[in-house]
């Protein structure tokens, strides 16, 4: 059986709802993607910003997959271009500043 998690090739971070994004409040992060809690579907290539008070990042990524959980709620999986070394330490930053502390120890508990 070929779940989502085992087809990740790296780890995920929860976050906290502080990091900005445009297309809706990012739900967790990692070096090749994030899931994102939109109020629409969205589809294909799109510009992303992230961005907190230290700074942001802006690239075009790739919508892999969107789920329709209820009425304007929809939850995308968006797959990230390869970046430089600028860009993946200001994702590095954004998972080491924005955590879901919470979500972390109740994983490290299970």
């Amino acid at each position: 059986m070929d779940s989502a998690s085992d087809r990740r090739r790296t780890g995920r971070v929860r976050l906290e709802p502080s990091l900005t994004c445009n297309l809706g409040r990012v739900l967790d992060l990692s070096a090749g993607g994030l899931s994102v809690m939109t109020r629409r579907a969205l589809e294909g290539v799109v510009v992303l910003e992230l961005s907190d008070e230290q700074g942001g990042l802006r690239c075009e990524a790739k919508i892999v997959r969107c789920r329709r959980l209820g009425f304007f709620r929809h939850e995308v999986g968006v797959q990230l271009p390869p970046l430089d070394d600028q860009a993946r330490a200001t994702l590095n930053r954004f998972c080491m500043t924005h955590r879901d502390e919470n979500a972390v120890r109740v994983r490290d508990a299970a």
